[in-house]
């Protein structure tokens, strides 16, 4: 179970370092906003590291229930 949490998290986090018209470019010099579960920071530190490390793209992590979260994404 632990694998799938890792591999759906990296898959996920790379989508968001590539996708078109995702806000943070590689290379922009702004960071990538994470909002993560609570519960996933051991499964989201190393992917997020890898893809810093392969990318040059930072990241910035937000962890929290998603009431939190939802009440933290700006809204245009």
């Amino acid at each position: 179970m632990a694998a799938f949490s890792l591999l759906l998290g990296g898959g996920l986090v790379a989508l968001l370092c590539l996708w078109p018209g995702s806000g943070a470019r590689v290379g922009s010099g702004e960071p990538l906003l994470l909002y993560c579960a609570a519960g996933l920071p051991p499964q989201v530190e190393p992917v997020a590291r890898a893809c810093e490390r392969d990318t040059g793209q930072r990241t910035q992590h937000q962890y929290g229930g998603s009431g939190t979260l939802l009440s933290n994404l700006p809204v245009a």
